[in-house]
């Protein structure tokens, strides 16, 4: 039976006439068109309308029995309830059908049957290339988003690792100078200097004793391994061991590392080779050849000339390397330091390979012993350099580094092993040495390698299945061309047409049996009707097992006893949660084990009824690699939680410095020290006032008022410091602020003096106390004091101001401190009380002060600001709230 259907067209070089009528053809009927039988198959119907669409061949129904032919020797036969026994039926209604096939097929037809074999090749061939060129585009967008996202992580674990190692080097700097500023030192250095050079002289020398009473009493040495009194001629005249007395100090040897020291500097040495047997922080055993390190800075007479140097003995695998080892991100990440010669500095992660290979001996740890040199191949898989170690070059990253010039290297490049990585380093001008952080290459780009895998699989996938449907479509055209010619119209012709049909749907069958997704059909009831050979390898099922059962059986709970209810409800009610959309699933195999699935389910109608057909993929690898990325962000993540740490760790232990070792280092120290000059001034301003008043020279008498005003003067400056090292930290009192301020100009004013800095006062004295911490509040007082110092390096006026104001109807008390220095630039100013923020020059500071000072303000209730032009100066404000009782 043929049904017609009619199509409104635009009127067009392409289509002459219109409405034109189209025939759809179902079972029972076939057709010869120019000479060519098409099935009665779904197949069949989609030749006929590729025929149409090349040849150009559309006609006109003229009556119920046939169409006339509109632009070529066409004639269509409508066949109702045809009886395929009746050959006569299946002869054309117009007699020049009688015309032998070679005659009604010209040359032109065999013209067309080439341009459209020509059409179908183009057609699949420029699907294949559009999916081929969005493939590459959709690769080159993830390769670039992997490699910037790679970029920022380096970026990231190498900036906070650097911020790190400055804040220890600081901590480590201001302890020493903390140190050398004592009184009692600087007397014993004193006596020390004049005792002779030789061991016994000074190992016998009261003075010795003292001072290791004073530095290496238990709880002062702070992971320190020792001291030395280090003498303007380089020799030790004072040391934690006594065999180091008298000998010329270890760091004379290393450039002018001791020289800069005595010019002023407080410096902190690389790792250096120890001279003496130590602990081990690795074997626990005192050995020789062990690594250490130094902080030196110098020790100034009341003069504030340098008369000697007080140093300080590290471990470099307590801090330094610790801080280095925490820098790392992923299973094969690494972060370590080396020199400008390309010496390794901290200890390599991997010590246990380097022993392996042979470029470590045993008992040896990587740290002065390894250079970062490229072996030209990998060492840990086997590789044999043709160059000994020392003629190798250095690595592509610390070629580059040495230069003084920070960079990233994300196309790959060998480290010292041999592996390839990828990294980003910097060179840090202030401690000399460069730091690296790295990461293997196959690691870092484990995800990107496995999606571009993927993609290249499904467009390998896409071309083969686009080849093979258009070898299936253009053998079909040829199978049909080929019965040009044929005469038996009848039902040989029927026969043979329908035996072709079935081939042409086996070669269909044959390439859907072989793509990779499986493909199953389903009736309105979830019974299976076809599972495809890639469904039997993923549910372990063969199709004798499953067709006919309901698809349920492929599904774990709670989809096992629901689908059937989704079925129903879709059929109802039209509304669909997976039909024509797509998602992924879980899917059960024949063993019971659960999976995940890829599935897309379409809708497709067969005359009076439907089926389903479903596409699924077995999504287990990609689930697999989702859960390694996963895995990989959680472990950057628990990297990054241990650096934000060890960072808060370094935070706390450099205010713990600025208020515990300074208040409570300088106050335990001083406060004895200070009540004892206050005895000793004392008695001296009694025997002055005695002899002033037994004596009648007006000369004596002019010298005894100078020498009175000199001692108050002297009293003045002591109690200040008392009061500023006073040891009832963290206690809350009430106190006159302006008097807080008074004491810490009287501290550091003579000093200031001394570079021609003018101190000038302007308090209100009516001023009402306040409840503060006096440490606290001395601490932000000499922060901001000590740093107007270096802004007037020519001298200048240091202008302190404190008074009452009213801010938003409350009341405050107003602190200000202005310079006449070189001013803050405009660029700068919103991000100076940002932690790590520093406007000096790299290496001379750590951004932490300023951010301490705002939040031990903050703490009090009040606010602290900043004015500042470049060139005329910098002005503090500080305002503190008046309470009331």
């Amino acid at each position: 039976m043929v049904r017609y259907y009619s199509y409104s067209w635009p009127k067009s070089i392409l289509f002459p006439s219109h409405p034109f009528k189209i025939a759809v053809f179902f079972p029972g009927s076939f057709v010869l068109l120019k000479n060519q039988t098409y099935s009665d198959t779904l197949l069949g119907n989609i030749f006929l309308l590729l025929h149409i669409l090349i040849d150009g061949d559309l006609c006109e129904k003229k009556n119920k029995e046939k169409w006339k032919q509109c632009g070529g020797p066409f004639y269509l036969q409508r066949l109702e309830n045809t009886n395929m026994n009746s050959p006569e039926k299946s002869i054309l209604a117009d007699p020049e059908s009688n015309r032998e096939p070679d005659k009604l097929a010209g040359g032109s037809h065999q013209e067309k049957g080439r341009l459209g074999q020509t059409l179908i090749f183009g057609i699949g061939f420029l699907f294949f290339l559009i999916v081929s060129v969005i493939a590459w585009y959709t690769l080159e967008r993830i390769e670039a988003q992997t490699r910037e996202d790679l970029s920022g992580s380096l970026k990231t674990i190498l900036r906070t690792t650097h911020s790190a190692l400055h804040i220890w080097e600081f901590e480590r700097k201001a302890d020493a100078v903390t140190w050398a500023q004592s009184i009692e030192l600087r007397r014993i250095v004193e006596e020390l200097l004049k005792v002779s050079r030789t061991r016994e002289a000074l190992k016998n020398s009261p003075a010795q004793a003292r001072l290791k009473n004073l530095l290496a009493r238990k709880g002062s040495m702070n992971r320190r391994l020792g001291y030395f009194i280090i003498a303007p001629d380089s020799s030790n005249i004072g040391s934690m061991r006594e065999i180091n007395l008298g000998l010329t100090n270890l760091m004379a040897g290393n450039g002018d590392f001791l020289e800069r020291v005595f010019n002023g500097e407080t410096l902190l040495s690389h790792p250096v080779i120890s001279d003496v047997p130590l602990l081990s922080l690795y074997s626990g055993q005192v050995v020789a050849g062990e690594p250490t390190m130094f902080v030196v800075t110098p020790i100034f007479n009341e003069e504030g000339e340098i008369i000697s140097a007080l140093g300080f003995r590290l471990d470099p695998a307590a801090d330094f390397t610790r801080i280095l080892q925490l820098g790392r991100f992923g299973k094969t990440g690494e972060t370590y330091s080396f020199d400008a010669n390309g010496m390794l500095l901290s200890d390599s992660r991997f010590d246990k390979e380097l022993r392996k290979v042979g470029l470590l001996p045993k008992g040896r740890r990587g740290i002065l012993s390894i250079e970062v040199r490229d072996p030209g191949g990998d060492l840990i898989q086997g590789f044999q350099p043709e160059l000994a170690r020392d003629e190798q070059p250095l690595t592509a990253m610390a070629s580059i580094a040495i230069t003084g010039k920070p960079g990233i290297n994300i196309d790959v490049y060998r480290n010292y092993r041999g592996v390839e990585v990828v990294g980003a380093w910097t060179w840090d001008p202030s401690m000399q040495l460069a730091l690296a952080t790295e990461i293997r290459a196959n690691e870092a780009y484990r995800s990107f390698d496995f999606t571009r895998k993927l993609i290249l699989t499904a467009i390998g996938l896409t071309g083969i299945l686009a080849i093979g449907i258009t070898l299936i479509v253009n053998v079909g055209r040829v199978r049909a061309l080929s019965l040009v010619g044929a005469v038996d119209v009848g039902r040989t012709r029927a026969l043979q047409f329908a035996k072709m049909a079935q081939e042409r749907e086996a070669r269909i069958r044959g390439v859907v049996d072989n793509v990779g997704d499986a493909i199953i059909t389903i009736d309105e009831k979830g019974i299976i009707e076809s599972f495809s050979p890639a469904a039997e390898k993923i549910f372990g099922y063969f199709s004798p097992e499953v067709v006919g059962r309901n698809i349920s059986i492929l599904m774990p709970e709670p989809d096992h006893s629901a689908h059937d209810t989704y079925l129903k409800n879709y059929l109802e009610t039209g509304e669909s949660k997976i039909i024509g959309i797509g998602r992924e699933v879980e899917g059960l195999k024949k063993d019971g084990t659960v999976f995940p699935l890829d599935i897309a389910v379409n809708e497709v109608w067969l005359e009076d009824h439907r089926i389903f057909i479903g596409t699924l993929r077995d999504i287990t690898q990609r689930k697999q690699a989702e859960d390694e990325l996963i895995r990989s962000h959680d472990e950057l993540q628990e990297a990054h939680q241990e650096l934000k740490e060890s960072l808060s760790k370094v935070k706390e232990a450099h205010s713990s410095l600025m208020a515990s070792e300074k208040l409570a280092g300088i106050g335990g120290l001083t406060a004895g020290v200070c009540r004892e000059a206050l005895g000793i001034i004392n008695t001296i301003s009694t025997h002055l006032q005695k002899v002033k008043m037994k004596s009648k020279d007006s000369d004596l008498l002019q010298s005894l008022r100078t020498s009175r005003e000199e001692t108050e003067r002297i009293e003045k400056i002591i109690r200040s410091l008392l009061k500023f090292s006073r040891e009832d930290e963290g206690e809350i009192k009430s106190v006159k602020i302006h008097e807080e301020l008074d004491s810490i100009l009287t501290l550091m004013g003579h000093h200031m003096q001394l570079n021609g800095i003018e101190i000038r006062r302007d308090f209100d004295p009516e001023l009402p106390e306040l409840k503060v911490n006096p440490d606290e509040i001395g601490q932000v007082f000499f922060y901001i004091i000590d740093n107007a110092g270096p802004a007037m390096p020519e001298g200048g006026t240091l202008t302190t101001s404190a008074g009452q104001v009213i801010k938003n109807g409350s009341n405050f008390i107003r602190i200000k401190i202005a310079d006449t220095g070189i001013g803050i630039k405009k660029e700068d100013l919103e991000k100076i009380f940002n932690a790590f923020f520093s406007s000096k020059p790299e290496g001379q500071g750590t951004g932490m002060g300023l951010p301490l000072c705002n939040s031990l303000i903050q703490k009090h209730g009040g606010t602290i600001d900043v004015e500042s032009e470049r060139g005329k100066g910098t002005t503090f404000i500080i305002d503190l709230p008046l309470q009331n009782d």
